[in-house]
């Protein structure tokens, strides 16, 4: 499952994360999918952020649930 991220999408994932510095991981409704965004740290520059798509279901608020969905779909 694969589709487009958008500079909006961008801008939505960033701002999400940046206002929860605890986290690594959040996800999303998006369409008729679930977008799953991974935070990867880097030492020098900017944290990576990696992205998947799961099939339309729950969406997991906790962060537990958010990596166990990124490692059923990465």
């Amino acid at each position: 499952m694969s589709r487009a991220i958008t500079d909006e999408d961008a801008l939505i994932d960033r701002a999400w994360l940046d206002a929860h510095r605890n986290r690594t991981c959040y996800a999303r409704a998006a369409g008729d999918a679930v977008l799953v965004v991974r935070q990867i740290p880097r030492r020098a520059a900017s944290p990576v952020l990696r992205r998947v798509w799961a099939p339309k279901g729950p969406v997991p608020e906790d962060e537990g649930s958010c990596l166990a969905l990124w490692e059923r779909w990465s």
